[in-house]
């Protein structure tokens, strides 16, 4: 595994912003170590691995290409298969205090070979959907909508561990919901997924003001911009901040990708907004952002 250590410790070095004199200087060696760490012809000793790991604030696996889960997936060889869960069952194992079954069917989906991408769109993303839907009509309360969507990220959270990420690629993405916008779950699996697909990603969350937000992006070399929208209301701050974008000298040339559950229910001019290009869902999103790039 070590094949790969030179490739993840040049993706953190460049994720910082750091060059390899400035890692040289914080770890007490010199700009050739560094470089020959990264064309793998030298590996550090044990106590230089940790003291790597805790300036690019990752871990010791991560460097070495380890999956973030270890090998644990075969241990879920015996997982129990269950029936499809649906959403609306989702729903009601939640409130029913059995989430664990929830979550065994995430395994028995991991088990059985389902990637990332899979296990988001039969059981995340629908679920999310159904729940947004149900607390509109007043079927649902705050609580209730907080609870599930709590769980749902929970479960990516422990389900992402047994996906490692694939051999970092020099491309990156600034991930961030307009102002306003504060629904922010499904452009964290568009992340999820883009990395992946190993690309660099920065997730800046919801509702980023866009003083803030193109401040950030100027700090850090970034090949693409991905912006959510999932409220009609929201599209105005979308447009104002392309526009924003488009005027800053420095990431004028950005491309710019926008996605978000309204552009898959409504028939939206994503041009007119000053777009690039659209995420129609997560995994159209990332065949979307490699064609911007021209990697596909």
């Amino acid at each position: 595994m070590d094949n790969q250590f030179g490739q993840w410790m040049k993706y953190h070095r460049k994720r910082l912003g750091m060059s390899q004199r400035e890692v040289g200087e914080r770890l007490g060696v010199g700009q050739t170590t560094i470089a020959n760490y990264e064309n793998n012809s030298r590996f550090p000793d044990q106590r230089k691995l940790i003291n790597i790991a805790r300036l690019f604030n990752t871990t010791v696996d991560e460097l070495l290409g380890v999956p973030r889960g270890g090998f644990g997936l075969k241990n879920l060889s015996s997982a129990p298969t269950y029936e499809k869960l649906g959403p609306h069952k989702v729903i009601e194992a939640i409130l029913e205090q059995k989430e664990n079954q929830v979550w065994e069917r995430i395994e028995s989906l991991i088990a059985s070979g389902a990637d990332l991408g899979t296990i988001y769109g039969e059981i995340i993303q629908p679920t999310l959907a159904t729940t947004g839907t149900l607390w509109a009509s007043g079927r649902l309360s705050v609580a209730e909508e907080h609870l599930i969507t709590y769980l749902m990220e929970s479960f990516m959270e422990r389900a992402r561990i047994y996906y490692p990420k694939a051999s970092p690629r020099e491309i990156s993405c600034i991930c961030a919901a307009v102002p306003g916008e504060d629904h922010g779950v499904g452009l964290r699996m568009f992340r999820d997924l883009l990395e992946q697909a190993g690309w660099a990603t920065f997730f800046l969350g919801t509702n980023v003001p866009t003083d803030h937000f193109i401040r950030f992006a100027c700090s850090f070399p970034v090949d693409l911009i991905a912006l959510s929208v999932m409220l009609a209301s929201h599209l105005d701050s979308a447009r104002l901040m392309i526009r924003e974008i488009r005027r800053t000298k420095e990431i004028a040339h950005v491309p710019i990708l926008i996605g978000g559950g309204l552009f898959s229910q409504q028939k939206i001019d994503w041009r007119a907004l000053g777009a690039d290009g659209i995420a129609d869902g997560m995994r159209q999103g990332v065949e979307e952002a490699e064609r911007l790039l021209g990697e596909s």
